[in-house]
């Protein structure tokens, strides 16, 4: 039996690590403290805010870019006070599997080995890859590497936004390389910003041509102006998969957090992501010129 509150602290690198497990409402909450730096293996001396995450209920509503799913999945779980959150805050990441900071000649195609689903949705410009007009949902607006396919991972994006709402930009990790090609379906972790709100980023479970399944909400201050943001998503483990996530945005040259989340995928049927698999990008159909990344980085989580 569950004592209503379990918590632990440990010092790492010198610093005080907080998992904080709790109950309420019948179900798992969690909420986690820990330093910016466990999410980001490049961050050296940058410094950031907090945040927490948010339990979900078993009845979601997800938009990816372009629509809403309501499922009925009892078997996600935010936090299951069993199950391995915590290993995906304080796992070490190795040194970066790929980098790329887009610094070519303008092009129709993004280049440099990546694999575009629809090569007219996104193009070189001005050392970023910009997002166009499109008639395709981000399922199939998908820009990946084939080579990587890995299992536990950490996904770096920063991108450039000229107005809110920016269109849902997304990072994704364990694409299965048998949706990767094909049209209208895609299985993959993903983290992506509301693409008619200013104020909503989701980390969620895409599976086949629905539409994602919320893990976590990111609630973030709205925002009005353009500027420079980070999304970072981590993914770990089989039987019970752990993922993370942050939300940053640059302010005065240093990356302040704007929101963290974090859940545990207990989903016992086929729609749970337990192997390797590619990592990438997107956006929804209907975003052109509103935002455009500028870095994209992989690393291992140990």
């Amino acid at each position: 039996m569950l004592a209503p509150c379990v918590g632990y602290t440990e010092l790492m690198r010198g610093r005080v690590w907080a998992v904080v497990l709790g109950l309420a409402g019948g179900s798992a909450a969690c909420t986690l403290a820990f330093d910016t730096d466990v999410l980001v293996s490049d961050r050296g001396a940058e410094a950031a805010g907090g945040g927490e995450s948010d339990g979900s209920a078993p009845v979601v509503d997800a938009r990816a870019g372009d629509g809403v799913s309501s499922v009925d999945d009892a078997s996600i779980d935010d936090a299951g006070a069993d199950a391995p959150i915590e290993l995906i805050v304080d796992a070490a990441t190795e040194p970066p599997l790929f980098l790329d900071e887009f610094a070519r000649p303008d092009a129709p195609e993004v280049g440099n080995g990546w694999t575009e689903k629809n090569p007219v949705v996104f193009s070189l410009s001005n050392n970023g890859a910009l997002k166009q007009s499109s008639g395709t949902f981000y399922r199939d607006n998908l820009v990946y590497r084939r080579e990587l396919g890995e299992l536990d991972v950490e996904v770096v994006a920063e991108f450039d936004v000229t107005t809110w709402p920016c269109g849902s930009p997304q990072v994704h990790a364990r694409i299965q390389p048998g949706t990767a090609a094909s049209l209208n379906t895609l299985d993959s972790y993903v983290l992506f910003v509301g693409d008619a709100k200013s104020d909503a980023v989701t980390l969620a479970r895409q599976h086949g041509s629905a539409y994602s399944v919320k893990l976590a909400d990111l609630p973030i201050p709205e925002q009005k102006a353009g500027g420079q943001y980070r999304l970072v998503l981590r993914v770990k483990g089989t039987q019970t998969v752990a993922v993370a996530a942050a939300i940053e945005k640059k302010v005065a040259g240093v990356w302040e957090r704007l929101q963290i989340g974090a859940a545990n995928d207990l989903s016992s049927n086929s729609a749970g992501i337990r192997m390797p698999g590619h990592v990438g990008f997107s956006g929804d159909k209907s975003s052109s010129g509103r935002f455009r990344y500028t870095r994209f980085q992989v690393s291992r989580i140990k």
